[in-house]
């Protein structure tokens, strides 16, 4: 259900309530279920950016350096 399309802030309110809800009773089987080639630290390949020349840096990573 896309939030936008809630009729008003309560029920909103409300669907963020469940939806936090179903994580705290189900986290210990999503995160058995996650997929692990998955990088889950995004800055984990921004850490030696300053060894890489600047020529082979892509765009995110020229962003990240300046």
């Amino acid at each position: 259900m896309k939030h936008d399309k809630l009729k008003n802030i309560g029920q909103q309110l409300n669907t963020v309530k469940l939806i936090d809800r179903f994580v705290t009773l189900n986290l210990e089987e999503l995160y058995s279920l996650r997929p692990r080639e998955i990088v889950y630290n995004p800055g984990a390949h921004f850490k030696n950016l300053d060894l890489i020349p600047a020529n082979k840096l892509k765009g995110r990573q020229v962003n990240f350096l300046a």
